[in-house]
């Protein structure tokens, strides 16, 4: 078991390939990353996207409220 740790390989594997030519199709979209919200995006039309982030630790914040609220009346 011993000499089968000794083995030891490293394997390199390099290619070219040609960049696609940029194509400007006039569309952009501004993105921005958050703490509240993970994600907010719009378009120029317009559309707008957001993905809430719902963090663990807020996840967990209103339930160890609760359970210290009690604690803290008894």
């Amino acid at each position: 078991m011993r000499g089968l740790l000794a083995f030891k390989w490293i394997v390199s594997i390099t290619y070219e390939f040609q960049e696609p030519k940029y194509m400007d199709n006039r569309k952009y979209q501004a993105i921005d990353l958050g703490v509240s919200n993970l994600v907010s995006a719009v378009n120029l039309d317009g559309k707008f996207v957001q993905i809430k982030n719902r963090r663990a630790d807020q996840y967990w914040k209103e339930k160890l409220e609760e359970v210290q609220s009690k604690r803290d009346h008894c």
